[in-house]
């Protein structure tokens, strides 16, 4: 089984030390202190997961699947991490608490799966699918309290729509969709 490291430390410690891309920069690739920033200034946590998976020389592992978790509310975030941690495919997590932020990792972190909140102040999660564009957006599942919005996450192309309190099997089985999508391409 991997063991999940929190940027050179035991999970789930904070991470400071990684930075966000902030969107209205206009070099939102250049490297500063700290490395690139995000437009709060506050630091995204970087998960990583080593399982051993070799490079293939495309600078990314073979079977390793990097995931962005985008939600509003601190716990939720560590509760999906935590569910992810048993999964040996996902290589790398990434999270931030805005849709801001979330539409700046994806264009700069190009994650395999988006786990995305619904309702966040500012940009919402559909906020965020039609900033980064239907095309251009990896594999989504979106994570809400609302049964609602499940009609709308299908209709931008969502593989699935996961209800709060996230349940661990129902996660299980959206990212197993998820990584089969994936896998076809």
């Amino acid at each position: 089984m991997s063991r999940t490291v929190v940027v050179g430390r035991e999970h789930p410690r904070p991470v400071s030390s990684v930075r966000c891309p902030d969107p209205a920069d206009p070099a939102p690739t250049r490297r500063g202190p700290g490395g690139p920033r995000r437009a709060s200034g506050r630091p995204c946590t970087i998960v990583r997961h080593p399982n051993g998976v070799a490079d293939t020389g495309t600078g990314r592992a073979s079977s390793a699947m990097r995931v962005l978790i985008v939600d509003d509310e601190p716990l939720a975030r560590v509760h999906m991490r935590s569910l992810l941690a048993g999964d040996g495919d996902v290589s790398e997590v990434v999270e931030c608490a805005n849709g801001l932020d979330a539409v700046s990792m994806i264009r700069a972190h190009r994650p395999d799966l988006v786990l995305l909140d619904v309702e966040m102040p500012g940009l919402d999660g559909f906020g965020v699918v039609r900033a980064v564009g239907v095309d251009a957006m990896p594999a989504v599942i979106f994570v809400t309290a609302h049964h609602r919005y499940a009609s709308a996450a299908l209709a931008v192309r969502a593989v699935d729509c996961v209800l709060k309190p996230v349940w661990g099997p129902r996660l299980t089985d959206a990212v197993r969709r998820a990584k089969a999508q994936i896998a076809r391409g």
